[in-house]
């Protein structure tokens, strides 16, 4: 009996960097979705009839997309963006907890980035912060070097406050910046798409490569009770030996 052409599942999927300063290949974990699309146009040519006597292909395109659970930001900087990775990170501090003084410094100064608001921990009414002067009941204000300076009632009043404040942490974590650039200038990658399937009639396996393809879009989600996704959009070019793609499966050619 021939081996039974079924298959199940969304599959494996594998992209390598192709024309960027890393050419490290990276696994899309934990698929959800897999597909694509080979879509094509023709010119025709009528007589006297409503039908075409001729047609002529005129353009194909091959795009796809992959939805998959595990968020590396590999995928983001070296598919999308085509940028490096750096060490360090920039993070929250989310309500460090303080009391009102004329001056308080956040315990993570040394790499302070940006104020993002300061609540009274009692009522969590937000505090308004200014930029110049002297700061009123009710009032901050913050400097670069993360110190944080507030009224003098609030002070006597020992106002419980909680801080929030963006920091970089070069001590764990990597990351990437993106910046404006030319048009024209993105990343192309390989593609290979696996399927394995244990068929009534044994091990089925489709392998399919797609030798240049860039990213047409990204897109992270998330819903409340679920688990956060990406999704990855991309359109193949031919590679510099005029490929486009291949497709292979084991067994008995039919």
């Amino acid at each position: 009996m021939s081996l039974q052409r079924y298959s199940f599942g969304a599959g494996k999927v594998f992209a390598t960097p192709t024309n960027g300063t890393n050419s490290t290949p990276i696994q899309l974990f934990d698929i959800q979705e897999a597909s694509m699309a080979i879509k094509a146009k023709a010119g025709s040519g009528r007589g006297g009839t409503v039908a075409p006597v001729v047609l002529g292909r005129t353009e194909e395109d091959v795009t796809g997309k992959v939805k998959f659970l595990r968020n590396d930001p590999r995928i983001e900087a070296y598919l999308f963006y085509g940028v490096d990775i750096t060490t360090g990170m920039v993070t929250l501090a989310d309500g460090e907890a303080a009391v009102a003084a004329d001056s308080v410094q956040v315990a993570n100064h040394a790499g302070f980035m940006y104020d993002n608001g300061v609540l009274n921990a009692t009522d969590g009414s937000s505090l308004t912060r200014i930029t110049q002067g002297t700061p009123q009941a009710g009032q901050y204000s913050c400097d670069t070097s993360g110190t944080y300076v507030f009224s003098a009632a609030d002070a006597t009043a020992h106002l419980a406050v909680l801080i929030s404040y963006s920091y970089t942490d070069n001590t764990q974590g990597f990351g990437y910046t993106v910046y404006n650039r030319e048009q024209g200038l993105a990343p192309y990658f390989r593609l290979h798409l696996h399927k394995a399937y244990n068929s009534p009639s044994g091990l089925m396996t489709e392998d399919r490569i797609i030798y240049a393809a860039q990213a047409t879009g990204i897109t992270p989600g998330g819903k409340a009770g679920e688990a956060n996704t990406i999704e990855i959009d991309w359109q193949a070019v031919p590679d510099a030996l005029n490929r486009i793609q291949s497709r292979w499966v084991n067994g008995v050619k039919i």
